[in-house]
């Protein structure tokens, strides 16, 4: 099966994955499941460290975890597209939730047809399938 990686799951999949819960680790290590990433994720990450919000441990970089861990762990990017972008017009508001990167990220799983693994609680408020 394929699944959208949220940001959150990227990061402890490639930082430290006993950080998620054995069923994602399982999911993750199972040879027959895809993985993909949001370029967002990237982006918010890219954000996030050049605002001091966000610090890799272990050598990890920003360069490192998102080109060679990304490719060394076979996680493709999933290309941004008009059709995405006009998805995020028509989601629906969701009370206190307002991440920018997060609407791109849904907006990808639900026109691409995706599970996303998140741990993010809003997620399934847009009518994505959480993992």
């Amino acid at each position: 099966m394929k699944y959208l990686l949220d940001t959150n799951a990227f990061i402890a999949l490639l930082g430290d994955p006993t950080l998620l819960s054995i069923s994602y680790q399982n999911l993750l290590t199972d040879p027959k499941n895809q993985f993909v990433l949001s370029p967002a994720s990237i982006w918010e990450m890219a954000i996030k460290v050049r605002l001091g919000k966000l610090t890799f441990y272990g050598g990890l970089t920003l360069d490192n975890l998102t080109t060679t861990g990304r490719i060394k762990q076979g996680i493709r990017l999933l290309p941004i597209k008009q059709s995405h972008l006009r998805t995020i017009v028509r989601l629906p508001k969701v009370k206190d939730h307002g991440d920018p990167f997060d609407f791109l990220i849904i907006a990808q799983s639900l026109t691409e047809d995706l599970p996303v693994l998140t741990t993010d609680r809003y997620f399934s408020q847009y009518g994505v399938r959480v993992v």
